[in-house]
Parts: structure tokens; C-alpha cells; sequence
């Protein structure tokens, strides 16, 4: 297994990276980068799976129009506005 030099910050940018990347579908790149170490691989493909599982129930609760959605999909666009 490989070893890695790990610094202040580097593992939140790290994170940062890896939810960017699922967001902006651009798994495979990140999958390129990690592909060395089986345990990271295989940590992202679960949360890759977990994300993919969310945004189906998210699209699921929009199309029935649900009260507390609609609650958290208001907050979201107010935080994020560039969402």
C-alpha cells in the first residue's frame, strides 16, 4: 500500500476534490488518481454509489412535490445560490 505525506489542509482539500468531482461528474478522473490503492478505490466507488442514491431520491421527492423537500431545496438554493 502506498504511503502518503499527509499535511495540514491536505485532507480537507483532498475531500473538497472528491465531492467536487462527483458533482461536477467527473469520477473517472479522480478513479485514474486513486486507482493505486485499492482501500481509497473502493471508499470512493461507495461514496460515488451514496451520492448516485441521493440525488435519485432528491429527483424522487421533487417529482412528488413534498413539503419538507421543498423546505430543503429553498435552503439550499439560499446557502448556495450557484447551485
Amino acid at each position: 500500500m502506498p504511503r502518503y505525506i499527509i499535511s495540514e489542509g491536505v485532507i480537507q482539500r483532498f475531500l473538497s476534490a472528491v465531492f467536487d468531482s462527483i458533482i461536477n461528474h467527473k469520477q473517472q478522473q479522480i478513479k485514474k488518481v486513486i486507482q493505486k490503492d485499492p482501500q481509497l478505490h473502493e471508499l470512493y466507488s461507495n461514496l460515488d454509489a451514496a451520492a448516485q442514491r441521493l440525488q435519485d431520491y432528491f429527483n424522487d421527492q421533487a417529482s412528488q412535490e413534498s413539503p419538507e423537500f421543498n423546505k430543503l431545496r429553498d435552503y439550499i438554493k439560499s446557502t448556495y445560490p450557484n447551485s
